[in-house]
Order: structure tokens, then C-alpha cells, then sequence
């Protein structure tokens, strides 16, 4: 969990700065309450200083009942909260993009349903890795591709999130670099479904 700081310095300007990165070993909101307590602490803070809080809208950070809102608010009557302008940002640009007729039509129209029915079976998903890791094997071995460290690193088809930053271009680029394998995929697939329904057609006429 990384934290910022956002203060008013003896010049009167708004300032921020990086605290600190802390490791958490779950989301839940009192783990992350002592994680930031324990931050504060080392840099000679406390809770009861804060005058403001914000992040996103989740409901362990912002939720009704023992989200992290409250359970810092609870420590400083002062820390009020604001959500995350850069996550509202966001979530306004996303929602216009999608109103928008081309943008529309390759989220909601072409990626939608392709990350739903690849990623909605962990045999697909496995189908598709396999591929791809024989399309990298034939292409080192064609010499198409470098083989250095951080090279050729496994790519998936993850659904992009509304409120992370670049899931979208992301998800695009993948889905661009791992195109051939995709169609190759979907065609070995339904040549596998054409024979099933052939298998399972048969199967009944016997009867």
C-alpha cells in the first residue's frame, strides 16, 4: 500500500509528498489502519493530525460500517473524507468514452464479449496460454524474436478495470499482440465444439 501526504507548508502552498510504500497482507480495513498507523508512527506522525482523508470507493475504504473512513475518522473527528479525484476522473472518463459510438462499440461490443467467453473458463484461459507459448517457442526458434531477460513476458486477456489507470489501453495492446493466437484459439475451439455436437448428435440417433 503505498500513502501520501497532502499538507499546507509554512508558505501557504498545498503540498504533497510520498510517505512511504508499507506491505499489507490483506485489504481488510483494520489491516489497513495499522499499516498506516505504524507509517505515521515511524515519521513522528499520529492520526490525530490528519485532517483529511480520500481514496476510492471500495467499500472496505468507504463503506457503512467499520471501512476505513470511519475507523480513522473515529481516531481524528477532523479527517474528513473526499474521494479520490483521480479515480472520479476516471470513472467520468470512462463512462463518456462509452458513450461514445466507436469507443462503445469496441468495449461494450467486441472486447466485452471476448474476454467474457475467453476468461470465463480456466480451460480456455489454459488453451490460450498454450498457444501463445508455442507461438514465442516457434518464434525464438525463427529467430523473430529476442530472447533477453524481461522479454516475452506472458500476456493474458484481463477485463479492464474502471478505476485503474491504464487497464484499458492495456487490455487493447494485449489483445493486439496476442491477436493471431486469439483467432487461432477460437477456431481450434469451435473446431472442437463442431465435433462434440457431432459426437453427442450421433450418440442420440443411435437410440
Amino acid at each position: 500500500m503505498a500513502l501520501y501526504l497532502r499538507y499546507i507548508n509554512k508558505r501557504g502552498e498545498v503540498t504533497e509528498r510520498f510517505l512511504g510504500i508499507i506491505h499489507v497482507a490483506d485489504t481488510k480495513s483494520l489491516t489497513l489502519k495499522a499499516a498506516i498507523e505504524s507509517l505515521l508512527m515511524e515519521n513522528y506522525l499520529t492520526f490525530s493530525k490528519v485532517r483529511g482523508q480520500g481514496y476510492d470507493g471500495a467499500s472496505n475504504m468507504q463503506g457503512e460500517i467499520n471501512d476505513l473512513k470511519t475507523l480513522i475518522k473515529s481516531e481524528s473527528e477532523s479527517a474528513y473524507f473526499v474521494h479520490c479525484f483521480v479515480h472520479q476522473l476516471q470513472l467520468t472518463l470512462v463512462a463518456v468514452a462509452k458513450k461514445n459510438a466507436d469507443c462503445g462499440w469496441l468495449f461494450v461490443d467486441v472486447l466485452a464479449p471476448l474476454l467474457n467467453f475467453v476468461g470465463g473458463s480456466p480451460k480456455r484461459i489454459e488453451f490460450l496460454r498454450q498457444k501463445q507459448a508455442e507461438h514465442v517457442a516457434e518464434a525464438l526458434t525463427l529467430g523473430e524474436l529476442e530472447s533477453e531477460t524481461g522479454l516475452n513476458q506472458e500476456r493474458s486477456l484481463s477485463r479492464p478495470g474502471d478505476t485503474i489507470w491504464d487497464s484499458h489501453f492495456r487490455t487493447i495492446l494485449n489483445v493486439l499482440n496476442l491477436y493471431p493466437t486469439v483467432l487461432e484459439s477460437l477456431d481450434d475451439i469451435r473446431a472442437i465444439l463442431i465435433v462434440l455436437i457431432g459426437i453427442k448428435l450421433s450418440h442420440l440417433l443411435t437410440y
